[in-house]
Formats: C-alpha cells, sequence, structure tokens
C-alpha cells in the first residue's frame, strides 16, 4: 500500500508576503531636479580656457555620475563619479560651448538638461537636487 505524499505548507509572514514581486508590478525610480544655472566669473588666466560645473547636492545619494556631452549629440566630452557625501560637486575644466548634462544615479530616473552654456572664465552654478518621492513606472 502506497503512502500518500506529505504536503509541506511554507509559513511566510504575512508583512513579507507583500513585497514579493507581481507580474504588473512598475518600475520605482526617484527624480532628479536641477536649479537654474547662475555664473561666476573668475579672473585668472587660467579660466580662459574654459569653464567648470560646480554645485551644491540636496539629498545625495552615495554615487551619481555627470556626463556633459556636446549640445546634441551623444558624444560625451566629459563622464565623472561623484559621492553624495560631499553635499557639493565641480567638475573638470570644461572648453566653452553648448553642452547637455545628464546626471544617473541608481534607483533614479536619469536626467538631461539640453542646452547649458559653458563660458570660459566662469563656474556654472547649477544645484541638484536628489527626490525622495518615489515614482510608478507601471
Amino acid at each position: 500500500m502506497k503512502t500518500p505524499a506529505k504536503i509541506f505548507l511554507l509559513a511566510i509572514p504575512l508583512s513579507l508576503f507583500f513585497l514579493l514581486p507581481c507580474a504588473d508590478a512598475g518600475i520605482k525610480f526617484k527624480e532628479i531636479e536641477f536649479a537654474s544655472p547662475k555664473y561666476l566669473q573668475r579672473k585668472a588666466k587660467f579660466w580662459e580656457r574654459g569653464g567648470r560645473l560646480v554645485g551644491v547636492l540636496n539629498r545625495a545619494p552615495e554615487k551619481f555620475t555627470i556626463e556633459v556631452r556636446k549640445a546634441g549629440t551623444a558624444d560625451a566630452v566629459l563622464t565623472e563619479t561623484h559621492y553624495g557625501w560631499l553635499s557639493i560637486y565641480e567638475t573638470a575644466l570644461i572648453p566653452p560651448g553648448k553642452y547637455s548634462i545628464v546626471v544617473k544615479a541608481e534607483g533614479f530616473k536619469a536626467q538631461t538638461l539640453k542646452s547649458l552654456e559653458i563660458k570660459a572664465g566662469s563656474d556654472c552654478i547649477l544645484d541638484i537636487k536628489f527626490g525622495a518621492t518615489v515614482y510608478d513606472n507601471g
């Protein structure tokens, strides 16, 4: 005589059940926002070669990337990784011209500022706010 197969029930606490992925769950992300750019003139001869992006970080993640592209192209002139614990950032010197700025961080929707002018002899002050609001892209 055959013995019936035993059925084992896996006890999952109800609170963990809601963390299981659902087929229709959307992608979660946070937004990145830019403040209006301002310019700070630099007088030294060194600054005639270009300018920099500098700014204050609000709610920055542990690590994020700033990519500077020639306006209207995907050609990166500069890609730098920065760390949020500093609460400020500054890039290397960038030749004068029109650029698009892309900021990327894990858990955030990449944000692009399509047209930003980098002026010779200036810092372009561009504060970045990393949002606390979570959006569902589903």
